[in-house]
């Protein structure tokens, strides 16, 4: 969903669910096939001008589904988050005369945007994306795959024999 600028007179508030196909279909390429939506994303999202800038605020609730990083099983993960950012509108010719410049931490908390309409799609598939953990887990405890046989060692216990090294500072455990 975009939304012209010149509708946004002092704030905007928008309550709706994303439930487009083409919003899940967006979710998997962009994320590379880790991330599947299976359901509508319920998005409640305010916009205050402040020419050039835009202060948005909102909520997402919904529920995805990860591959677990260890055993490469599918499970599902719901979310219920609240964001915050600042939009400032430039336009094209004043980014093509940025060459080297330093960010300061200022810079890094406003996100700019060029036209006439700011892409609430966007920010909600990059709200969702943030909200994935770095190592998806489908449990805490997940003992992952067996390293000989490919088996999930949560389901099964394989009897492959995995030699152990022997560790070379294990000799320092014994001064004292």
């Amino acid at each position: 969903m975009k939304i012209n600028i010149s509708e946004i007179a002092d704030s905007r508030e928008l309550k709706y669910k994303e439930d487009d196909l083409s919003f899940f279909e967006s979710m998997k390429e962009d994320s590379l096939g880790e991330i599947e939506i299976k359901e509508p994303v319920s998005v409640d999202i305010s916009i205050k001008n402040q020419r050039p800038k835009f202060y948005v605020t909102g909520a997402i609730k919904g529920a995805m589904t990860l591959g677990c990083s260890r055993c490469i099983k599918s499970y599902g993960l719901s979310f219920d988050s609240k964001f915050s950012m600042t939009l400032e509108q430039v336009r094209d010719d004043d980014l093509a005369d940025i060459h080297e410049i330093e960010l300061t931490d200022q810079d890094l908390q406003v996100e700019q945007f060029t036209g006439d309409e700011i892409d609430v799609t966007r920010i909600v598939q990059e709200q969702i994306v943030l909200l994935c953990p770095m190592q998806p887990l489908c449990k805490e405890d997940c003992k992952g795959l067996c390293s000989q046989c490919g088996g999930n060692l949560n389901e099964v216990d394989c009897g492959c024999e995995i030699e152990e090294k022997e560790n070379t500072f294990s000799i320092l455990k014994n001064i004292t």
